[in-house]
């Protein structure tokens, strides 16, 4: 049986789509709103080995 074109399959399938549609926006949103992660720099390991010389 083929509950899509029946009316409580339609009603069970707007249900559906308004939950997937509520958990998007509420992921979106937690993006939106949390600060972004601290970009931490990766400072070179070794450059202190490499002084310029002086000619």
């Amino acid at each position: 049986m083929d509950l899509r074109l029946t009316d409580s399959g339609q009603e069970a399938e707007y249900c559906i789509n308004q939950i997937l549609h509520r958990n998007q926006e509420r992921e979106r949103e937690s993006k939106i709103c949390e600060p972004p992660a601290p970009s931490k720099k990766i400072l070179p390991q070794a450059a202190h080995r490499f002084k310029p010389t002086k000619a």
